[in-house]
This record gives structure tokens, C-alpha cells and sequence, in this order.
């Protein structure tokens, strides 16, 4: 694989006219999601025909993501063009009070985009089509309109994502605006049932987002990765015995992270207990345990990735798990006494790879009387995490942490190369 990579992108590279490789198609996509990591594929979409059918797919699978703004109306304008004749009246049917989108939208596409999309952020999308719509404006469209015609846009393309997505796996609810009646859309159950991926990240619970988690609860049942991260106040009775209700109507979930859960925690861990056999990663943030909860924790034993950040309640009784194949552990401080996390690592640290603290941690991490990392002699790699609480924290701030850390890791262990990376979540933080 290393080596039709690096003929590939060295091909790339090269600015004279060459013969090109033709691999299968299997092979050829995936030694291009090595070249995707490392720089832009849109070159490859003009080397020959065989190349641009294996570049568009990955191109396709979640183009709202990271868009550049320029581009916007581009993305929108090609979906748009997949529209069969019915959303395509819906949508100049709805505008037309606005502006003649008729006059935008072309008949012709190459190949039928949505067919690839595998993930969709409702953020990232009303990011695209705010900036699309505010592109085909002119100055007399009044403010209150805009709102209103981006609604209409990102109802009609999920539409034709319930048509035509098929091979959509992920959703993200993380919009700031109220989320389409998606439940009232023709194949959307089916959508739905292809779903592998839920998260849930800091949303308005309106009326149509409840909807949604209560058919995904009856719809999905091979969610493998849970998300939920909302306001402590989102966290209901009602809504707790949704998210219960969705854990336990599942086949078998591998990841799950739960954040901001003040109370009522409970039902929620007592219904992810039927997934101990299948669960590798556990994240909980900002959350209350309590002893109950704790004993359940403590029964999953298959976690290869454990994360326990400023949990109120956690208690020495966390020593009594057996977690034989963890390699990932995240710990931070200000709930609970660093003795616990020095105890946790004494049990486990010889088996982990990877070992992370929030940037807060740094005095007690470093501090030349308690060499925590010490007692983990296999990790190879430390990430520092930005978690900040209603902030966001700027790029120059995380590069003068990261500087910090590196230098005083460096001096407490001479002798050890340790990979030292950031993990800059401040954009979409855990904590309220």
C-alpha cells in the first residue's frame, strides 16, 4: 500500500506529462484516502477519466465539511441540479417570493453526487447555504427574508438526501436553527435505518429534533457510535429516557460519550450495561456519577479508550474495574483529587499507548515530585485537549500551551520520545 502510495503521489507531484497507473478500483480508492490526508485531491479530478471516477466519491462523502466560503454557492448550486422535477418546483414554488431561482439553477450533472454522501453536520450545511443564499441576494432583499430562504434550500436538499443518499452513515445534529420535519419525508425511515453514527452536539431541542430521536429510537438498531453533548438543562427526565431508549433499542454500540449531565445519570449508564460485550470507547465529560453508575462502568471490560473528564461523584471505587485491553486514557482534574487519577494510572499505565490530560493539568502532570507519566512506560504518545467553558480559545493561545508543554516534558524525560499533540476542542466545547 506505502508503496503505490508514494508512486502516486509522486506522480502528482511532477509537472511533465506521465503514464499513470490503473489499479482497481477497491485498491485505487483507498491509496487515495491516504493522498486525501496529506493534500488536496481536486487536481486528480482532470488526470484522465478512470481518476476522476475514483476521486469524486471522496471528494463527495462530506463536502460541507471545512468549505471554504468562496465555494459555497458552487456545492449548492451542483446539488441542486440533482433535484427531480418535483423538489425542483417545490423549491421555485417557495423562492419565488424571494427571487427567480430558476434562473440559477442548470439541468445537467456528471454524476449524481448525493448518491455519495456519507456525512452530514447540520451545522456545516446552514454554514454552506447561509452563504449561498446571502450570494444570490441582491440589496434590496430585506434580513428577515434570508432565514426564511435558507430553510426552504436545506429543506429541499434533504429531501433529496432522503431520495437519493444511500450511502449516508453519519448525522450530526449540531444546527442552530430548527431542524427540517425530516420524519415527514418519503425514505426517510429507510435513511434512517442505514445510520451508524448519532451525535448530538449543542442543539435547540425543539419539537422536530425530539421527533427525530423518537423515530431513530424505533428506526436505527445498528448505531455503533452514541453522542450526546447538550446543555445540563436539555437533560430531562423525558429526554434521559429517549437517549435510554435509543441505547437499548440498538444491536451493539462500540463508541458512546455522554457531557454536561448534572443528574439523573443512571438509567442512561444502567441501559448502555446490555452493550459491555461490544463497547471500546467510553468518553464521559462534565458529568455527576454516581456509585451505581460507577459499578457499571466498571464492568466494561472490553474498553480500549477511556475518558473521565471533570466527573463530579467519581470515587476510589473506580479501582475496582478490570480493564485488560485499555490503551487510551483521558483523565482531568477539578472534580475529583489527583490521587484518584495517580491511582488509576498506577493499575493500568503499563498497558496504555496513549495518555491525555486537559491543558489545566499541566502543574500537576509536570510537577518534579509527581511524575505521573512515569509509571507509563509504553505510551508513545500525550495529548493535551483544549477544553474550555463558554469560550473560544484562539490559535496563538493553544501554540504558547503546546511550546509549554513540550519543554517541560522534554526536560522530566530526557530519554523518551514522546509524540506531543494538541486536541483543540475549544470550537465546539463540552462545557456550559
Amino acid at each position: 500500500m506505502r508503496y503505490f502510495l508514494n508512486i502516486i503521489v509522486s506522480l502528482l507531484n511532477r509537472p511533465e506529462k506521465v503514464t499513470l497507473p490503473t489499479l482497481p478500483p477497491e485498491i485505487m480508492q483507498q491509496i487515495l484516502k491516504y493522498v486525501q490526508e496529506t493534500s488536496s485531491l481536486h487536481s486528480s479530478l482532470l488526470v484522465n477519466r478512470y481518476w476522476c471516477q475514483n476521486v469524486v466519491p471522496l471528494l463527495w462523502n462530506n463536502p460541507f465539511k471545512q468549505l471554504p466560503k468562496r465555494n459555497s454557492h458552487r456545492l449548492i448550486r451542483t446539488y441542486l441540479l440533482c433535484l427531480n422535477k418535483e423538489e425542483n418546483f417545490l423549491l421555485d414554488f417557495n423562492l419565488k417570493p424571494y427571487l427567480n431561482v430558476m434562473n440559477l439553477i442548470p439541468r445537467r450533472t456528471l454524476f449524481e453526487y448525493p448518491f455519495f454522501l456519507n456525512e452530514i453536520s447540520f451545522k456545516d450545511l446552514e454554514r454552506v447555504v447561509s452563504s449561498t443564499v446571502l450570494k444570490w441576494c441582491d440589496r434590496e432583499t430585506k434580513q428577515e427574508h434570508k432565514p426564511i430562504m435558507a430553510q426552504i434550500v436545506i429543506s429541499i436538499l434533504f429531501q433529496l438526501f432522503t431520495r437519493m443518499s444511500t450511502n449516508l452513515r453519519s448525522i450530526i445534529l449540531n444546527n442552530d436553527f430548527d431542524t427540517p420535519e425530516l420524519v415527514a419525508f418519503t425514505n426517510f425511515n429507510i435513511l434512517l435505518s442505514q445510520l451508524r453514527i448519532l451525535k448530538v452536539l449543542f442543539t435547540p431541542l425543539s419539537q422536530n429534533i425530539i421527533q427525530l430521536l423518537d423515530i431513530i429510537s424505533s428506526n436505527c438498531k445498528d448505531l455503533r457510535c452514541l453522542d450526546f453533548r447538550l446543555s445540563p438543562l436539555n437533560y430531562t427526565p423525558e429526554l434521559i429516557q429517549l437517549i435510554s431508549t435509543i441505547i437499548k433499542s440498538q444491536n451493539y454500540i462500540n463508541e458512546f460519550t455522554i457531557a454536561n449531565i448534572s443528574n439523573g445519570s443512571d438509567p442512561i449508564f444502567s441501559s448502555l450495561h446490555s452493550h459491555k460485550k461490544s463497547l471500546k470507547s467510553l468518553k464521559i465529560i462534565h458529568a455527576q456519577l454516581t456509585e451505581p453508575s460507577i459499578n457499571i462502568i466498571n464492568q466494561f471490560n472490553k474498553l480500549h479508550t477511556l475518558c473521565l473528564c471533570f466527573c463530579g461523584g467519581l470515587s476510589i471505587s473506580i479501582m475496582k474495574c478490570n480493564f485488560p485491553l485499555l490503551r487510551n486514557l483521558h483523565l482531568s482534574y477539578l472534580y475529583y483529587p489527583s490521587d484518584i487519577t495517580t491511582k488509576i494510572i498506577e493499575k493500568y499505565g503499563k498497558s496504555l499507548n496513549q495518555i491525555g490530560f486537559n491543558f489545566t493539568d499541566f502543574e500537576v502532570i509536570t510537577s518534579n515530585n509527581n511524575k505521573i507519566l512515569s509509571l507509563c512506560p509504553n505510551i508513545t504518545e500525550l495529548s493535551v485537549s483544549f477544553y474550555a467553558k463558554q469560550a473560544t480559545l484562539d490559535h496563538d493561545f493553544v501554540g504558547t500551551e503546546m511550546v509549554k508543554w513540550h519543554q517541560k516534558i522534554d526536560e522530566l524525560y530526557t530519554l523518551r520520545k514522546l509524540n506531543i499533540f494538541s486536541l483543540d476542542n475549544s470550537k465546539e466545547s463540552y462545557y456550559y
